[in-house]
């Protein structure tokens, strides 16, 4: 349902003013711009945090649609009220108010216009994925790029080497180098030794992409949450098909639990959706961006653990980490920083308490935190997880389902395999898997029961196994899967109208560096123990999938 509370009588023009948004409950306050929606919910991740029983994690979202501003309701548990009258969708006004949770006691927001600015036109606007732009530089005759404060643009991240990289001017027109870093440069989702830039390229290092439109470098960083849209996935090995025409969408922040018998492809589709193992047919987009093609760059931006632990048990936790890290990081990140970036990690995960102690005689449950430490130490956006809690008892299990809600309210978006479903309730979406790869069901935990009318998880287990055709064309048949699978579908970023000639992919220089990355645990603790132990600077590893 939509309440019109406000609309414009303004006729639109391409000379209109767009004016910003002020959202205001109490203490909290964001400002939502066109193309910079603002959510509202009890999780970190939020721009306006509400600390409130009655509000949801993700409760709704403001947003600039068709000409005016629109606030979304979000699944919420307990809804979003107007003027006593609860609510889908909102048409939003200056000074309008509205409650969250409870139409008389729920927490007020109040919305205030901010005065307009005259739109950018997007023939100059330079290309972006929806995230906010962290700086913006002249192309002058040499640009320095690289971790430390001495280059003309700093980009702190430990996976950016000291002196990374430059965007030089040529007689020919502007060319970007690498400067023999560990982790190379991406230019439009390649990576390359050198490239010569056109107007909306981009050159990806590390978790940052620059932005060129012929005379300035804008940066934009990624540091999650992402959206995650999977469209008809199919994978096929031989004969066999493992997975069949899978569909699902996540918003930014959110955590999936798939669940589904032994054997339905419940792990095949985790390896699609990262990329280890792309699908034969159907795309993966990354906030926006093919996954597929850009998975040189976006690799590093994606965690997956695996359901067995890949460990080296007769280390302790922090020594574990800190290998990790020598293997991972820009090869001249200093060893403090290293060190401090583990003890970071540790103590996120509360592993804090057992740094010192041999991964062979931690609990299950610790074994599994520390395989996620191991991920979060380059910060993902994307956390996936493959049987978390395989063979953890209840109390643990629970343990770890709530550290992952943790993760993703503090800004990753996590997807979990999981055979328990006690704690499914937890998740944001449960995504059900058929035998034969098909999908069973795609939505919010508290419908599974009544989509398949079963009185438990094991009659719904029992039902796909029985009849996976039924089940799969069921779901695809109801509104449940244009509501839910098809909720964040988007097609990629268009490109944006330049004045010059279009972005050409670069051709990899002739000799360039491998993408970082040992297949082999045992190989990849080697390598590093090596390192820190003699203090030498450790090799660039064999190309292989992160």
């Amino acid at each position: 349902m939509m309440v019109g509370v406000g609309t414009s009588d303004q006729p639109e023009t391409a000379e209109a003013t767009v004016g910003a948004l002020e959202v205001i409950s109490g203490a909290a306050r964001a400002v939502a711009r066109p193309g910079q929606p603002v959510t509202i919910g009890r999780s970190a991740s939020c721009q306006v945090v509400l600390a409130d029983p009655l509000v949801s994690r993700r409760h709704a979202e403001l947003s600039y649609l068709d000409g005016g501003w629109v606030l979304r309701d979000l699944e919420s548990s307990n809804g979003t009220f107007v003027d006593g009258q609860r609510t889908g969708l909102v048409v939003v006004r200056d000074e309008l108010e509205v409650r969250l949770g409870n139409a008389e006691t729920g927490p007020a927001i109040r919305f205030a216009m901010v005065p307009a600015v005259p739109a950018q036109p997007v023939a100059t606007a330079p290309p972006t994925t929806g995230r906010a732009r962290a700086g913006e530089y002249a192309a002058t005759s040499r640009v320095r790029i690289g971790r430390t404060p001495d280059n003309d643009i700093v980009l702190g991240d430990v996976l950016v080497s000291r002196r990374h990289a430059e965007v030089r001017r040529m007689p020919d027109g502007y060319h970007v180098v690498d400067l023999g870093s560990r982790n190379g440069i991406y230019h439009n989702g390649r990576q390359v030794q050198r490239a010569k830039l056109q107007p909306g390229d981009r050159v990806a290092i590390g978790r940052h992409q620059l932005t060129f439109d012929g005379e300035r470098l804008y940066e934009y960083v990624d540091r999650g949450p992402v959206s995650l849209f999977a469209d008809d996935l199919t994978v096929r090995v031989g004969k066999q098909t493992l997975l069949s025409d899978v569909s699902f969408g996540l918003a930014e922040g959110t955590l999936l639990g798939v669940i589904g018998p032994s054997g339905c492809g419940k792990s095949t589709l985790i390896r699609a959706v990262t990329g280890i193992r792309p699908a034969t047919d159907g795309t993966v987009r990354y906030d926006g961006r093919d996954l597929y093609s850009d998975y040189a760059e976006l690799r590093y931006r994606i965690g997956l653990v695996p359901q067995d632990d890949v460990l080296h048990r007769q280390l302790t936790v922090r020594r574990a980490l800190r290998f990790a890290a020598a293997l991972r990081f820009a090869d001249d990140v200093p060893r403090r920083e290293r060190r401090a970036k583990v003890d970071e990690v540790l103590g996120t995960l509360g592993l804090s308490d057992r740094a010192r102690q041999r991964i062979d005689t931690l609990s299950g449950g610790q074994r599994k935190r520390t395989s996620v430490a191991l991920e979060l130490l380059t910060e993902p956006s994307l956390l996936c997880l493959d049987e978390p809690t395989s063979g953890l008892d209840p109390a643990l299990d629970r343990e770890v389902m709530e550290e992952l809600r943790e993760l993703a309210d503090r800004g990753r978006t996590v997807v979990v395999v999981t055979h328990n479903v006690l704690h499914l309730d937890i998740c944001d979406r449960v995504l059900v898997m058929c035998p034969g790869g098909t999908l069973g069901y795609f939505g919010p935990p508290g419908e599974v029961l009544s989509f398949f009318a079963a009185r438990d998880y094991a009659d719904v287990f029992a039902m796909v196994t029985e009849d996976p055709a039924r089940w799969s064309r069921h779901y695809r048949d109801s509104d449940l899967f244009s509501r839910y699978a098809r909720e964040h579908s988007a097609p990629a970023t268009p490109p944006v109208e330049l004045a010059g000639p279009a972005g050409i992919p670069a051709v990899a220089a002739e000799g360039s560096a491998p993408a970082m990355g040992v297949a082999d645990p045992a190989e990849q603790i080697a390598v590093a123990e090596s390192a820190e132990l003699i203090g030498t600077t450790i090799p660039a590893p064999a190309a292989a999938p992160a």
